[in-house]
């Protein structure tokens, strides 16, 4: 909240990180945090003694700074949903500013580009599953009363892929393309946006003849296609998997005697030598 003082945030209110690593040897310098409505910026440099890193980096959009509110008019507050399941189209936020007067009575504002008691919204990162933004800038007749920035959770749809029966001949591998797997949800549809199970990991450790062996399956993979690119979208979605139901049958045999002659009081041959009297197909 703009106070018309540069705005330092304490260095408990946030955390540094390099490569994943929380750093404690560093120096920040902070600008364009004193006007309303201005995005700071944070720019990082390591400390002169760190022994990895060296140099610095500026950080963008830090912060936005809004106007104090007037506590004897009233207040503006965002009001809004913070979790969604990823549906595949962008999620935007309705009736989202609240007005509340002097006296506690609330009116929901009108969103528009502009005019009194009216807000506009800039969403950012709001189709995929992750963290999405909502800037909002509050209008009144004459000029903007300031931003409200409000960040809000896509949560990955929840799925399971669950391996198709299969029935095979003894000695035959398992078939293993997308089509052996089927794809549900407690939410309809379960893949959106022409999502599509591309691919998957079959595996069963059963070898001989049975009627209830497992086929497990994993590492699904989730593909989306649009003018013909095609993008790995597995991240939008919370995949559990089942197993199923391996039949191995008997494989067929067929054994052949082969015609032989010998004169009376021949000896019939060893067993060594049995290879040249039948011929097995299978």
């Amino acid at each position: 909240i703009n106070d018309d003082t540069p705005i330092v945030p304490d260095r408990d209110d946030y955390i540094v990180k390099f490569d994943g690593e929380v750093q404690t040897d560093y120096e920040i310098e902070w600008s364009n945090n004193t006007a309303v409505g201005a995005q700071a910026k944070a720019t990082i440099k390591a400390g002169a003694n760190h022994e990895k890193y060296k140099g610095s980096v500026t950080i963008d959009d830090v912060f936005t700074i809004v106007k104090a509110p007037d506590e004897s008019h009233g207040t503006f507050s965002a009001n809004y949903d913070t979790e969604y399941i990823y549906n595949g189209t962008a999620q935007t936020l309705t009736n989202l500013v609240v007005y509340k007067d002097k006296d506690g009575e609330k009116t929901t504002l009108t969103e528009a580009t502009s005019g009194a008691d009216t807000y506009s919204v800039v969403y950012s990162n709001n189709t995929n599953a992750g963290t999405a933004t909502a800037k909002i800038t509050l209008h009144s007749t004459d000029d903007d009363l300031g931003t409200i920035a409000c960040n809000y959770t896509i949560k990955p749809r929840p799925i399971t892929v669950t391996a198709n029966a299969q029935s095979v001949v003894y000695g035959e591998a398992l078939a293993t393309t997308a089509d052996k797997a089927n794809v549900t949800s407690t939410l309809s549809p379960a893949l959106v946006n022409s999502d599509a199970l591309a691919s998957a990991t079959f595996f069963t450790a059963d070898k001989n003849v049975t009627t209830t062996g497992t086929i497990t399956v994993s590492d699904a993979k989730i593909t989306h296609t649009d003018a013909g690119v095609t993008t790995d979208v597995t991240s939008n979605y919370d995949i559990t998997y089942a197993t199923g139901t391996l039949t191995i049958t008997a494989r067929p045999l067929t054994i052949t005697t082969k015609a032989r002659t010998l004169e009376y009081g021949d000896a019939v041959p060893e067993v060594a030598d049995m290879d040249n009297w039948y011929t097995v197909d299978n």
